[in-house]
């Protein structure tokens, strides 16, 4: 890592770290947030982001999870400024980091697996003041993971990004010397499992800096458990909500990951539109 970029680390720790998270009713909206989940399971363990047309079985399951507050038309990862629904199904552990979006937050996750999983929440600063939980979802069934305690909390949430403005980036990594089919992308692990000439991600930490012409956001992950696993890692599916002008994406391997490589993909309204790959600061960027 160059000592400028050490320099930004720095700075921008302590922009973050100086402004608390606030928990309060009337200001959860006031301004954006890093909201973090982190799916975890036993090796081979599959989740899905249920879908708006999900067959209903799904919906109902999480609502009689959750008192009755999610609202038939709750699915994927809802905040207050949008909707994500990331194509699966996925493969445990998996990061999943919206950036710059504002609360309330709400994920509806289905356990594919015989086995429970983990989903760790996180909403703050990746160097501030944070708000961790923790949540169970039992072997074959659906959960609304959320943050506020009545439906009406959502109202005026939910709605489609603005397609221009939705952009997604995938990181996924491979120890040093592995080959890649031409034209491969992150998201084939997970839509193309069988395939194979793809090998498994490596699992390698890393540090994330997304932002605009207006703002930069790192995450660290910090605050996700166990300790031992205190960084963002490989597979991690990023969103920013509404960029300004351009956004660009840093991912950063850790010094100490030398035996692996990251690769990072962009996409605007679900088309690739720059990927890049490397062993030190592995950047993309598309000008909106």
């Amino acid at each position: 890592m160059t000592s400028s970029r050490r320099a930004l680390y720095a700075i921008l720790a302590i922009i973050l770290g100086a402004t608390p998270l606030s928990c309060g009713e009337d200001d959860r909206q006031s301004r954006p947030i890093e909201i973090l989940y982190f799916v975890q399971g036993p090796s081979g363990a599959s989740f899905d982001v249920v879908e708006q047309d999900d067959n209903g079985d799904c919906l109902a399951d999480a609502r009689n999870q959750t008192g009755g507050f999610i609202e038939s038309n709750g699915f994927g990862l809802q905040t207050n400024d949008a909707v994500h629904v990331p194509q699966g199904p996925f493969t445990a552990p998996h990061f999943f980091v919206l950036e710059n979006e504002k609360q309330p937050t709400r994920a509806v996750l289905r356990n594919l697996s015989a086995t429970p999983l983990t989903v760790q929440r996180l909403l703050g600063a990746a160097s501030g003041a944070t708000n961790l939980t923790t949540h169970t979802i039992p072997a074959g069934a659906c959960r609304s993971i959320s943050n506020f305690d009545d439906a009406d909390e959502m109202a005026g949430a939910g709605a489609h990004p603005d397609l221009r403005n939705e952009f997604r980036i995938e990181v996924c990594s491979f120890p040093t010397g592995t080959e890649l089919p031409s034209g491969f992308q992150c998201q084939d692990l997970r839509l193309d499992p069988d395939n194979p000439t793809l090998p498994p991600d490596f699992g390698a930490s890393f540090l994330s800096t997304i932002g605009d012409f207006t703002a930069s956001f790192l995450s660290r992950c910090l605050q996700v458990e166990p300790a031992e696993s205190a960084e963002c890692r490989t597979p991690a599916t990023f969103y920013m909500f509404n960029p300004q002008d351009q956004i660009s994406a840093a991912m950063t391997r850790l010094t100490n990951q030398t035996n692996s490589f990251l690769q990072v993909d962009l996409y605007r309204n679900d088309r690739l539109v720059d990927s890049d790959r490397g062993r030190g600061d592995v950047t993309v960027r598309e000008d909106i």
